[in-house]
């Protein structure tokens, strides 16, 4: 009986050669993006998940409080909950505290003559950092390895570049940070190469010198360590902060900064999707976002499904005399459905060898798309034919047994005489069907839309600088004790030099540059009175020269720039840094209480960062800017000149107009080498560089227009499929219109107002889950685009045109035809 189906499913299939085409395409597309979601979503949902440990590991963070209100939540703590953890809590097993070095400042080394700095991976622990993380470790002692004074870790990368296969425990590497204590590093072990599915990363540890003992200030001072715990054994993590919190309100009264303060746990894996807080060592994922793509591969999935259920309960009429001869000469309900699903069975089988094809093909390219390195699918992973296994049952099920009832629910007698126009009830569960693929269709181009608008938005949005045709220059050396010899007269030559070329505008040199994070953060350390009031604003700092602002076209609004004191020497000691004056942005104005800019002006702050309060003056105001990204809020910041305090970390060279970039920066390099010859030339443009902070964007961007376009074209293949059928099911009808007079544009306008009809329902359902959704998804911008009734209209418009391309090509083509052809038989 099996082999019988299994022929008579052939023959259908092969003898429905199109119909057959367009489901197979349709269901292997389907399958194709839902297990390219699934994969990208599993990788998201397995962060932190490599640890042997994970079920014990639980971050320590801080809340803070205003009047009874949540204002911020922090991934940070105070250093002194080490303390309280390890005395209070026996359950406990093991603590550890670090933080994450900026990016700006790197691991700055010397070996064998090279300078090495490794930026963006420098972590500053405690000794128990690899007693809590054990699996990081791949080569040394966990216990042991962050001990002595001037230890630290190196990992898998940084251990091949220098030393090879060699190994490289026990080496020395040359320290020349400035603050050394004892000039050189002893490696204690390896780290391993830690996998990009982790909520932080790190090339180099490097041991806290946590043999001096802090002071009771410092260990409770404002939040500044990551902190983790890890537990002998299953515990309830809201018990544990109930008693943590019992003993930080006795802190309360002594130490300023804890009041409203409250302290919680999260289990390390849930971290890289939480929700967004202050301080994370690295980008948390979107929740949000894997929550649109999931629901993006299951209506692929269900699109393509709702194609093959339409077409085959459309196909009905075609096909209810052969089922109706099976019945009558003997043939069951249950052969039938045996029937029905076997045809359904190898259609989804040859699509589901497609789909695994189009995986394999793709995967190479995949990690690149969604810019997240991700396993290679392979067909030898297990997973995959799993994965294809269950959707070969789901698919079976979800659309093979709706088509097989609906033919078995039919008068085999009235079939044989004809009498089937009661079985075309159907047409309101397919009308339903199209409905719901037109609406997903309408929203997900809407969505489309305004994605692209908003990134474009943001990259084209006034930042208040002008960052063409400069030029960033970084300075590996910034921050060491290199930096304490070198005279500042030095990176004066390089300004004065690099100026003399006719293509350079301008020169200036800062801490950090447009589109980089400024590392000098301060809250409740700016005042206009030394007895002011708690200011939960964060300030940031920034670190100048006097050309900055001439160099990027930053507005001041009152007052002047910096200059350099006629009597400076040039040996730029710390200690003879001027700090009085100050330039302050809008932002920072407002949050003091200045009542206008202009009024601002010579006015005194306090800067009560440093054992004993600074007074500055205000010299100038300037206009706020987007520094460190157009999708973040301006902060209130401050600007310090650099000329005497060491933040010569960048140098920005802009370019005259019209100059041959190529040629100005071999003049460049050719400068920087002559005058440092033993610091790499590290160079990038600025426009680029700042838009790199898009990158998250651009990326979302592409996968989701992909997958959206993805869902469009199921939804079309269906359309193809609906239309075709339509066409030749009333091909006698079309042609009797014919001969009674009507034109070509006649019954082409007659055929199509189902389809109109269809896409208005569509566009009045869709409208208002458009505002919604984009609405939502916008919120998490400061500076949005407006939502307009084009966000609505355009999609609809768009469906339309191509639902009328489609259908009306067909159903051209067939009103064209000759109707003699059609009506021979009558």
């Amino acid at each position: 009986m099996l082999t019988t189906h299994l022929k008579v499913a052939l023959r259908h299939l092969i003898r429905s050669k199109i119909f057959t085409l367009i489901n197979v395409i349709g269901l292997a597309i389907g399958i194709s993006a839902f297990l390219l979601i699934a994969h990208y979503i599993s990788f998201q949902l397995s962060f932190d998940q490599f640890h042997s440990n994970k079920d014990y590991i639980y971050r320590v963070g801080l809340k803070r409080y205003e009047n009874g209100e949540l204002v911020e939540t922090s991934a940070k703590t105070f250093p002194g909950v080490r303390a309280l953890l390890k005395e209070h809590f026996p359950e406990v097993q093991s603590v550890t505290g670090f933080y994450k070095i900026p990016a700006n400042t790197g691991f700055l080394f010397r070996h064998q003559g090279k300078i090495y700095n490794e930026t963006g991976g420098w972590l500053s622990s405690d000794s128990a950092f690899f007693t809590v993380f054990p699996s990081l470790l791949l080569r040394g002692d966990a216990a042991t390895a962050m001990k002595e004074p001037n230890s630290i870790v190196i990992s898998e990368a940084v251990a091949k570049k220098l030393f090879g296969d060699k190994d490289p425990v026990g080496q020395v590497l040359d320290r020349i940070d400035d603050h050394s204590e004892g000039g050189h590093y002893t490696i204690r072990g390896v780290l391993k190469d830690i996998p990009g599915n982790a909520h932080f990363h790190a090339t180099i540890v490097e041991q806290i010198n946590d043999s001096r003992p802090e002071q009771e200030t410092e260990l409770w001072e404002e939040g500044r360590l990551a902190t983790y715990v890890t537990f002998s054994e299953k515990i309830q993590p809201d018990v544990i902060e109930q008693k943590l919190n019992l003993l930080l309100d006795k802190l309360k009264k002594e130490h300023k900064l804890v009041e409203n303060t409250t302290l919680y746990l999260q289990p390390v894996t849930d971290i890289h999707l939480s929700s967004h807080c202050k301080d994370e060592l690295e980008a948390n994922g979107n929740k949000g976002l894997l929550y649109l793509l999931g629901s993006i591969g299951v209506i692929i999935l269900t699109l393509a499904w709702i194609n093959y259920i339409n077409l085959e309960t459309s196909r009905f009429v075609s096909r209810t005399k052969e089922f109706s001869v099976r019945r009558i000469i003997g043939s069951g309900k249950r052969n039938l459905a045996a029937q029905y699903l076997t045809e359904y069975y190898c259609l989804t089988m040859a699509a589901l060898i497609l789909s695994v094809v189009i995986i394999v093909s793709f995967s190479p390219h995949y990690s690149d798309l969604i810019g997240t390195q991700l396993q290679r699918i392979s067909l030898d992973q297990p997973m995959v034919w799993i994965a294809a296994s269950i959707l070969f049952l789901l698919g079976s099920i979800a659309a093979g047994i709706y088509p097989a009832i609906f033919l078995l629910r039919f008068n085999p007698v009235n079939a044989i005489k004809g009498a089937v126009s009661k079985y075309r009830t159907g047409n309101k569960v397919r009308q339903t069907l199209v409905v719901f693929q037109f609406t997903v269709s309408i929203i997900l181009v809407a969505f489309v839309i305004t994605v692209h608008q908003q990134l474009d938005f943001m990259k084209l949005i006034n930042k208040g600088i002008e960052l063409e045709t400069v030029v960033a220059i970084r300075n590996p050396t910034a921050y060491s004790n290199q930096e304490l010899t070198t005279k500042y007269g030095e990176f004066e030559s390089l300004e004065n030099k690099l100026k003399q070329y006719p293509a350079v505008q301008s020169v200036a040199s800062s801490s950090a540059i447009p589109g980089s994070e400024i590392g000098f953060n301060y809250i409740n350390l700016i005042k206009r009175n030394i007895g002011d009031p708690y200011d939960p604003a964060v300030y940031k700092t920034l670190f100048v020269s006097a050309d900055f602002i001439e160099t990027y076209n930053i507005d001041i609004l009152a007052g002047n720039t910096f200059e350099i004191p006629s009597n400076f020497n040039g040996t730029a000691p710390w200690e003879t840094a001027n700090w009085s004056s100050v330039i302050l942005n809008e932002r920072a104005i407002r949050q003091l209480g200045f009542p206008s800019v202009a009024e601002a002006i010579n006015q005194e702050i306090y800067f009560t960062a440093f054992d004993e309060p600074l007074k500055c003056r205000i010299i100038g105001v300037i206009k706020d800017y987007h520094h460190e990204a157009s999708r973040k809020e301006v902060y209130p910041t401050i600007l310090f000149h650099n000329y005497a305090s060491f933040q010569q970390v960048y140098f920005s060279v802009r370019l005259k107009e019209g100059s041959r970039p190529q040629e100005s920066l071999s003049q460049i390099e050719n400068t920087w080498k002559e005058l440092f010859p033993d610091r790499p030339f590290d160079y990038f443009f600025l426009n680029e560089y700042y838009d790199h902070q898009f990158r998250g964007e651009l990326y979302f961007q592409k996968i989701f227009t992909l997958f959206a376009g993805i869902a469009i074209i199921v939804a079309c293949l269906g359309i193809i499929g609906m239309t075709l059928f339509e066409m030749n099911s009333r091909l006698k009808e079309i042609s009797i219109r014919k001969v009674l007079g009507a034109s070509v544009l006649g019954v082409t306008v007659l055929l199509s107002k189902t389809n109109v009809r269809l896409i208005a329902i569509a566009a009045a359902l869709a409208t208002p889950l458009i505002y919604i959704l984009a609405k939502e998804w916008l919120s998490v911008y400061p500076e949005r685009i407006q939502l307009t009734a084009w966000l609505a209209l355009l999609p609809v418009v768009i469906i339309m045109v191509i639902v009328l391309l489609i259908s009306g090509v067909q159903t051209i083509k067939a009103a064209s035809a000759n109707p003699v052809d059609h009506l021979r038989g009558e």
